[in-house]
């Protein structure tokens, strides 16, 4: 796999590693919020400040880096020599790759000017395996009329798990493909409910004959942890789905 290589990048190796740890100095607190916390500071210190109490339990993480634009804003300078871009951005990926759990996620936003080199460094921090996609988001929908080239209307979002097969783990193989559910819900108790629902007259074909198989079976492997219902406009008890679902949850 090919690696990217700068000026200072075995120091920037390091950073997340030699770091110090800072306690969080509590200011003040919003209303019930007493779980949300809004760190003020510089980032890299304060994501090594969550280490010890969140490594490997973060599910999901969005963050929106400076785009190294080559521009001056207001309030920050968007204008790095691209070495410096590289190794304020690589300690920081180390650190959010510890938070997350192995079913977690990082999604990023970032734009043409450092997007394929944000590919490769993240290939390197999360591994080429649990990327996921490049997900193209329309930014803008008229033509920049202060355009030099080609007036460009689209940013990048890059997704990467931090153990993608983990991160999957709640799509079921079928004979020809992946069965997605319908719904997923993590249930106050802790069991997991997944729902797929068929209507007339595709309740009995093969597709759903094999999608339900494989819900049972993920239901009964689970210890009780998991609940499968597949769902149908009215069941042979004539409950609708409000009523199927109450009786899988209570039952």
């Amino acid at each position: 796999m090919p690696f990217l290589d700068w000026v200072n990048k075995n120091q920037a190796k390091e950073t997340s590693r030699d770091v110090p740890y800072h306690l969080l100095h509590q200011e003040q607190t919003y209303g019930d919020a007493a779980d949300n916390l809004l760190i003020q500071g510089d980032n890299l210190l304060a994501l090594k400040a969550l280490i010890p109490f969140y490594a490997g339990q973060v599910k999901c993480i969005f963050i929106d880096p400076p785009y190294n634009t080559q521009s001056a804003f207001e309030h920050y300078d968007d204008k790095l020599e691209h070495s410096q871009w590289l190794s304020m951005m690589y300690p920081r990926l180390v650190l959010l790759r510890e938070l997350l759990a192995e079913d977690g996620s990082i999604w990023v936003t970032i734009d043409d000017n450092e997007a394929h080199y944000l590919k490769v460094l993240m290939d390197e921090v999360f591994g080429r395996n649990n990327f996921v996609s490049n997900v193209i988001w329309q930014k803008r929908f008229s033509p920049n009329s202060t355009a030099v080239h080609l007036s460009d209307s689209h940013d990048h979002v890059l997704s990467y798990a931090k153990a993608k097969q983990s991160w999957c783990r709640r799509q079921h193989p079928t004979a020809t493909d992946y069965f997605y559910p319908d719904f997923v819900a993590e249930l106050q108790d802790g069991r997991v409910l997944i729902v797929e629902y068929k209507g007339e007259p595709y309740e009995t074909n093969d597709d759903s004959r094999e999608k339900k198989q494989a819900g049972d079976q993920w239901e009964r492997s689970s210890g009780g942890r998991c609940l499968f219902l597949f769902a149908v406009k009215s069941d042979e008890q004539g409950r609708n789905v409000a009523g199927q679902l109450a009786a899988k949850i209570g039952g």
